[in-house]
């Protein structure tokens, strides 16, 4: 288990809302679901340039699998790897879904809807940032197994109050996290709740800290295909 130092700022993603927060190489950043039962749609945008963010379709294709793993890192979309998922209490999350959006809630008949692609927008305000594609979020806690018809489905998460997931930033990111707003289908148990950013200094005895500037990556896809 990392061992956590002096926290740097901690920051409450109220129900249906969003927040970012800028979080520095080495950091470490722990995204806890408060309550529990809450889908947090994750992302990291490079603070001087918002075409380079945290990717999914990225993160799947260097990694080899479909799935977060402690250990393995999550890429941009310049294949370069800017977090380390060091810790994850849950292990159920999702990288296939996009994130909802007015047309969304459309189908619902709920134009008006707050939505997560709307929250990130919100969020970025305040770094004066404006991405010029939206990208696809990492999905913590967000449970969506593949049934046996090869259907994404779409279930309450398994998380509890106090769950959470850490990342080693390998690179200075803006962190948005919205705390989606769901509440007409099983994806937040129909009842979105917060949740918590917290940003902490890594232990200056922590060898992943002190003895490289970045971990080391495995998993990574080479010339012949994927390795570990």
């Amino acid at each position: 288990m990392v061992k956590l130092e002096q926290l740097v700022k901690g920051v409450l993603i109220p129900a249906t809302f969003g927040k970012g927060v800028l979080v520095r190489q080495g950091q470490l950043l722990k995204v806890i679901d408060v309550e529990g039962k809450q889908v947090c749609d994750f992302f990291a945008f490079s603070p001087t340039d918002p075409a380079e963010f945290l990717s999914p379709s990225h993160t799947r294709g260097s990694n080899g699998q479909l799935d977060m793993e402690p250990g393995k890192p999550l890429f941009n979309n310049a294949r370069q790897p800017i977090l380390l998922l060091e810790e994850d209490t849950v292990g159920v999350h999702d990288m296939r879904a996009a994130a909802c959006d007015p047309m969304r809630y459309g189908m619902y008949d709920a134009w008006q809807h707050r939505s997560c692609k709307m929250n990130v927008f919100e969020a970025l305000q305040e770094f004066n940032m404006w991405p010029p594609v939206f990208p696809d979020p990492v999905n913590l806690f967000q449970n969506s197994p593949i049934d046996n018809q090869g259907k994404l489905t779409v279930i309450p998460p398994i998380s509890k109050a106090g769950d959470y997931v850490l990342f080693r930033v390998m690179q200075d990111i803006i962190a948005v996290g919205s705390a989606c707003p769901m509440d007409v289908n099983p994806c937040n148990d129909f009842n979105p709740t917060d949740i918590m950013f917290e940003v902490y200094q890594a232990s200056l005895d922590d060898e992943s800290a002190t003895g490289r500037t970045q971990p080391a990556v495995k998993g990574l896809a080479g010339p012949s295909g994927f390795r570990e």
